[in-house]
């Protein structure tokens, strides 16, 4: 069955959606992707998870692939993406599913999940246990950085691609590992026509490259970690991205079990498509 796409409005803005499977399986897999990626990242995922019985979901957070940009004026903080899936998620499923999310997108489902636990079967976060922490000092020369790149990403324009290989090119240069295929997919999913008429741009919204303005909160970000009631699966790459206190974050969750892929990155479910299906498939089984 060939994968289904459409828009949903939900917080204000228009959110692309992709769907693999039964629609009417009986029970559900929302698929959350990471920074600068998009829901086509899980193109192979979402079929294997399909084809183990379940309807797979995903969807472009605000400011990536064909979902709509925050205006002139706005900003991106982690509650705005939550409130979109507060308001999204009632419109695609009517019953309790599992939710997936990679890196930012695990940490957004990190804060749905603790915020909607009558709403989550099973949580599996790839990848997503939040960033690094900051020393304080660091918070006033954060601030003025952001101040400055903000302007810079809103004047400079969007970056100028020349076709569809260049972004390939760029796409393989940064991710050696990842089948040339999926990339050309995703070169494909990830860019647009260049305003200016000539060439094309990468479909995130530019505003995206700054760092944010405050760092990340690792005492709030606890407080959600505690309250999540689901099972928990959290999968790593042997070579992905570790916090300094993996080991405590992972310690407040109250229900989890943690696998380490061998020879995964940071962008795991681009390469290890086949064990991640099987090892989310077991644990949304378990609770059967």
């Amino acid at each position: 069955m060939l994968p289904r796409e459409r828009l949903v409005f939900a917080n204000g803005l228009s959110h692309h959606v992709v769907e693999w499977g039964d629609p009417h399986a009986r029970e559900s897999f929302v698929l959350c992707h990471g920074f600068l990626d998009l829901a086509w990242g899980f193109a192979e995922l979402g079929a294997l998870i399909a084809a183990a019985g379940y309807r797979a979901i995903a969807f472009d957070f605000r400011g990536h692939g064909e979902s709509g940009r925050v205006p002139a004026g706005g900003y991106y903080y982690f509650p705005d993406y939550v409130l979109d899936m507060h308001e999204l998620l009632p419109q695609l499923l009517d019953q309790p599913f599992h939710l997936l999310g990679h890196s930012m997108g695990g940490t957004a489902c990190t804060l749905y999940a603790a915020t909607h636990p009558e709403r989550i079967r099973t949580l599996s976060l790839l990848e997503g246990l939040g960033p690094n922490m900051e020393a304080p000092e660091r918070a006033l020369p954060r601030l003025q950085s952001w101040l400055n790149e903000a302007v810079r990403a809103r004047t400079e324009g969007p970056q100028k691609l020349r076709d569809l290989d260049e972004a390939f090119a760029r796409l393989s240069t940064r991710h050696r590992h990842v089948a040339p295929a999926f990339l050309r997919l995703l070169a494909d999913k990830s860019t647009e026509p260049h305003p200016s008429g000539d060439g094309l741009r990468w479909r995130f919204d530019p505003l995206h490259r700054t760092f944010a303005p405050a760092a990340f909160d690792r005492a709030r970000f606890g407080a959600c970690l505690r309250a999540i009631t689901a099972p928990t699966l959290v999968l790593q790459g042997e070579h992905g991205f570790r916090s300094r206190d993996d080991d405590e974050r992972i310690s407040l969750l109250a229900t989890h079990k943690r696998v380490v892929l061998a020879g995964a990155g940071h962008m795991l479910h681009w390469t290890h498509g086949t064990e991640i299906a099987r090892l989310v498939a077991e644990h949304a089984s378990a609770l059967a």
